[in-house]
């Protein structure tokens, strides 16, 4: 067996039969260190390989619904009149923002057929928020672009700047009590 070195300066040995043997990780690249063979080499980049895909599947997993004491969902709800509707936060910043400033008495009002809006009076965090999401039946979101909140009772498809903030249990009930506008006080539930 001799040794070459490689183009990226790391010395290899290749053997008689032509198969070329790689440095093991720490491993001495002189004439005694140990080497792996190019099978082991395969196994390990393979390894790698799937290390990094799980790691971007977790970093890239759709968001969890948000923790507040003890490690429970956030859960949240919207008073109309006499009436109740559940619902529940995600786990992000922006859904964070939005729970530190409840309890909160708004008004909503109806947009395109679609949806429940409310304009804040300031910007929530948007720190590793998505760049867009889609609107579905039920979502509670946060529209960055115009710093209001949408409640979609109907689907909407995707939106650039659109944030979950959180899912309605009955949102086809925020339909029936709040034709064009209403009164709501959103609050959070506590256990």
């Amino acid at each position: 067996m001799k040794i070459v070195k490689h183009w990226h300066g790391a010395k290899v040995r290749s053997s008689a039969s032509g198969q070329t043997c790689l440095p093991a990780s720490g491993a001495q690249t002189g004439s005694d260190g140990p080497f792996l063979d190019s099978i082991q080499a395969k196994s390990l980049i393979k390894g790698l390989f799937v290390a990094l895909i799980c790691l971007a599947a977790l970093l890239c997993a759709p968001e969890m619904q948000a923790e507040g004491p003890g490690g429970k969902p956030v859960k949240i709800k919207l008073l109309i009149g006499n009436e109740v509707l559940e619902g529940v936060l995600e786990y992000n910043s922006t859904a964070r923002d939005f729970a530190s400033l409840l309890p909160m008495t708004i008004k909503l009002e109806d947009y395109a057929g679609k949806e429940k809006v409310h304009t804040f009076s300031r910007k929530l965090s948007l720190e590793g928020a998505p760049s867009g999401s889609k609107g579905m039946t039920g979502d509670i979101t946060y529209y960055a672009p115009w710093g209001n909140m949408a409640i979609f009772y109907r689907d909407h498809g995707y939106a650039s700047g659109l944030v979950p903030l959180g899912r309605l249990k009955d949102v086809h009930r925020l339909a029936e009590l709040c034709k064009s506008s209403c009164t709501v006080t959103i609050e959070k539930v506590q256990d």
